[in-house]
Parts: C-alpha cells; structure tokens; sequence
C-alpha cells in the first residue's frame, strides 16, 4: 500500500511538471510523466477561437457575452422553426430527453431549474504520438455557469496514464489560460484527476481513486464510464456511472503532503547484504522525499497568491495521451446551464453552419432541448 501510495505521489508530481511547462526546475524524473490536462490551456482557447471566428484582442468570454442573448434568440428561433415544420415522434422526443432528466434528478439538480446549453453528436478523438492531444466541441461559442456536464467515455489507450475529460469556464486566453478540468484515466485501475488552471499556472488539486469509490468503474481498454461534473458557484462535485467521488472547492487549502513511510532498517545489524540494501533504500527514500517536499511547497507558495475564482466560461471534450495511440469516444454527451433562462444565453442541440436538413436521430432531441428553451415540459 505504501509503496503505491508512493508511486502515485511520482506520478501526480511527474505530471504537475509537465502541465505548468517546466516552471518548477526541481529536476524530479518520473516514469509516469504524461500530458494528461496540460494540452487543454491552449488547445481549447485555439478552437474556440477558430470555430467562433473572433479576434483576440478582447477575452474570448467578454465577446461572446455580449452578443450571448442575440444568439440565443436566433438559436432559438431557428430550432422552434425546425420542431415545427419537421414530423417529429414524440415518443422519440420523450426518450431523448427523459435520460437527462434521470441524471439532473440523480446529481440533485432540478430538471425544471435551467435548459440545455448543447447535445453533442457522437465524438471519436484519438491521437498516436508522444503526448498528443486533441479537442473539440461542436458549440464553441456556449458559456456555462452553474452547469452539469456528462459523457459516457469508451476509451482505448495504450498506457494507463492516458486519459479522456472536460474542460469548463474556460476563459479562452492562449497566453495565461484560466479554466477548471477533470481528466479521467486507466492509471492504476483508475484515477480522475480535477485540475486548475489559473493565470496560466496548472495544479491538480484532487486526485480520486475512482476503483475504490465506484463499484463500476472500470479501466479495462474498451469499456465504458459516464463522467459527469457539478459545478455550481465554486463547489464542483465529480461523478462516474452515477457514483459520487467526491467534492472540490478551488479556493480550499491543498491538503497536507502524505509521503510513504522510509524503508524498514533490518533487525541483525552484522547482516552486511541486508545493511548495505537498506543504506541504499533509504538514501534513494530521502532524495525523493526531498523532491517531494521542494515541489509540495513551490506549490503551495503559488496555490496561495493565485485567482481560482472563474464564474464561467468554455467548454469541451479531449483526449490527451503520454505516447502512443490513444481514442476517446463520446457518446451522449450533453451540457445543462442551471438557473439559466432561454434568453439568456446560446442554446444548440446542433453544431454552428446547420445545414437545415435534420438527421432522423437528432429529430426527438431537437424537439426536446427547443421544449425546454421555451419553459413547456417536452412531450
């Protein structure tokens, strides 16, 4: 136990270093050092950027702010036009949307408290290079709030350390990304990782043994996990397959470093073999140790001068790997905006540059979400 207690500790440590792109000079190595959330400061802030057409000058979230509520109604207006001139089943419309519902009641949000700020088409993303990394969301220009957001994820990575996950109330700065981010893993038969991001600094601030809560969780390659996140003011609540891991408050203090315990000395002193094994055991426990310690108060220095308080922002989806292949997919993906009215903010069930043509599967969806923008229950 202890010695896994350790190894995560490198690991946790490894990773840090890589996401806040080497601030801390320490010189720790790790094994498992991978870019699990570190490609989500820029990559995200680059699509949005890209896929909302807008200038950089002004922060990415001020620009869509301002026009969020002429979006909204054109979104609006156009998805109430689709609902009515397209036959839509209705049964087809209740299906698609009772799951929702389910899962609002079993996060304890209230379905009746918001609208649905996008439905996301399935979506494979997959990498096969040192650290690849790749993200995308169909509705880039929707900010959350309070918010839950949920995926179920079917992974297939070749190293455990690799991973799938969210980004939210990204501020869309490529210079000094500011942003919340959970990553789920296979890493020792599985771990979420919540991470912040802030003024272009990175930390993860939690670390749940997501095997050891959820009796679902499963880190075979090929399965499947729903990842949800509740975020609502600064308390964020992490769920897989309908488990709670636990909470995260960004602003509450980073827990106290917990290191392994030293290498035990041997009883027979005059056993020279069994001496000069534990000489070495212990001297390799003290440098790293020491390592430890160094990077634990490095952070806990800057955790205490930096602004974690983001009210909302970007989202998206994303695969990042430490190396070799490594394929996301998202199926059922949806984001709901708690408290929010329909004017108040974009609302799509289908990605920018809609065609007019409806796929018959997103037919009961489109019914839905537009049901839930105009304040009627769906049918």
């Amino acid at each position: 136990m202890k010695n896994r207690i350790f190894i995560l500790l490198c690991f946790v440590i490894g990773m840090l270093l890589v996401l806040q792109g080497c601030n801390f000079n320490s010189g720790l190595s790790s094994d498992n050092k991978i870019a699990t959330v570190e490609a989500l400061e820029t990559s995200v802030a680059a699509t949005v950027t890209a896929s909302a057409n807008l200038a950089e000058a002004t922060p990415l979230v001020e620009q869509v702010q301002a026009t969020a509520t002429e979006q909204a109604v054109v979104v609006q207006a156009t998805q109430v036009e689709q609902a009515t001139t397209v036959a839509v089943d209705l049964s087809a419309t209740q299906a698609a949307f009772a799951p929702i519902q389910a899962d609002l009641s079993a996060y304890g949000v209230d379905p009746n408290d918001g609208v649905v700020g996008w439905i996301q088409p399935p979506l494979h993303l997959e990498v096969n290079q040192y650290r690849g990394r790749k993200f995308d969301n169909k509705f880039p220009t929707v900010i959350a709030q309070d918010f839950v957001m949920s995926s179920d994820i079917t992974w297939n990575t070749q190293y455990g350390g690799s991973g799938c996950g969210f980004v939210f109330r990204s501020n869309g700065d490529q210079a000094n990304p500011s942003q919340y981010m959970v990553v789920a893993t296979r890493l020792a038969s599985g771990h979420v990782f919540f991470a912040v991001g802030a003024q272009g600094q990175l930390m993860i601030v939690k670390d749940f043994y997501a095997n050891g809560i959820d009796p679902l969780y499963d880190a075979n390659n090929g399965a499947t996990n729903r990842l949800a996140v509740v975020g609502k003011g600064m308390n964020f609540s992490v769920y897989t397959n309908g488990t709670k891991l636990g909470d995260v408050n960004p602003n509450a203090p980073l827990p106290p470093l917990v290191l392994p315990s030293p290498p035990v000395k041997p009883t027979n002193p005059n056993d020279l073999a069994a001496m000069s094994n534990y000489q070495q055991a212990l001297a390799q426990y003290k440098q790293e140790t020491a390592k430890l310690k160094t990077e634990y108060n490095q952070r806990a220095a800057l955790w205490n001068k930096l602004d974690k308080n983001f009210p909302s922002g970007f989202t998206a989806l994303g695969v990042v790997a430490d190396s070799g292949q490594t394929a996301c997919d998202f199926t059922n993906a949806w984001l709901w905006q708690i408290g929010a009215q329909p004017a108040q903010g974009p609302m799509q069930t289908m990605p920018p540059g809609f065609s007019g043509t409806i796929p018959p599967e997103y037919m009961g969806t489109i019914a839905a979400a537009t049901a839930m923008a105009q304040g009627t229950p769906a049918p």
